[in-house]
């Protein structure tokens, strides 16, 4: 051990040591919650397949009734038109395709707005900052806008608990720093009554009073007893 390391750790024979101050911890700045790709999400696929389940058995029966009903009205054109002119055949199968056009501009309206509203959930949840796995969001209408409405109601609710825990998350902490900082101010109350105690406020004094006059006929002088005497005020002399 050195000289200097042996002087350290020696100390001041009858001075008390301060206890070490705990740093307190910084702040985490919140970071913006991750874009969700609900696809990816075993809840949504959950209620896209039950949706689809249900858009495919609705589809298979108006396939079915639509088949019969195609059937029955070829048979009854095919009679029609045996008897009928030119111009009256090409009228009927211009009306034909444009009555196929109409129901396949609707099926892929109907798919727009699924896909629409899938996307408007995941913009919904993202902005809110909830995992769609979340065990209170309602997955349980269609992906439309009875389903959407549906969803975001739910998700408000969550939304707005998750706000209540996070006020109380920050009202606990705010209250563990003020207690952090009160159990400083009292570590610093501890070394100044060190300071001060058994004749500390004599010799408190006496070295004020030394640097005090070593300053004497220095420039500026003003300012720094201004200085000096914040400096030992801190230390606990009344001045």
């Amino acid at each position: 051990m050195s000289e200097e390391e042996s002087q350290q750790g020696a100390g001041t024979p009858g001075a008390e040591q301060a206890p070490a101050e705990t740093p307190a911890a910084e702040p985490t700045s919140p970071q913006a919650p991750p874009k969700l790709n609900l696809d990816d999400l075993p809840e949504f696929r959950k209620w896209k397949s039950l949706t689809d389940r249900r858009l495919a058995e609705s589809e298979r029966k108006a396939a079915e009734a639509a088949a019969a009903a195609e059937q029955a009205r070829t048979q009854l054109t095919e009679a029609q038109l045996r008897d009928a002119e030119p111009e009256q055949q090409i009228t009927f199968y211009q009306s034909e395709m444009a009555r196929l056009k109409a129901e396949q501009a609707r099926e892929r309206e109907a798919q727009e707005t699924r896909n629409r509203y899938s996307e408007r959930a995941s913009q919904l949840l993202t902005s809110l900052g909830i995992d769609a796995n979340h065990p209170e969001l309602d997955w349980s209408g269609d992906p439309g806008p009875e389903g959407y409405a549906t969803l975001a109601e739910s998700a408000a609710k969550v939304a707005r608990q998750q706000a209540a825990t996070a006020a109380a998350q920050a009202d606990k902490k705010e209250k563990e720093m003020a207690r952090a900082t009160q159990q400083t101010e009292n570590q610093g109350a501890a070394r100044v009554s060190v300071a001060t105690g058994s004749g500390g406020k004599q010799d408190l004094q006496a070295e004020y009073d030394k640097r005090a006059r070593a300053l004497r006929g220095k420039g500026n002088v003003e300012s720094a007893l201004v200085q000096l005497k914040k400096e030992f005020r801190q230390k606990g002399l009344v001045i």
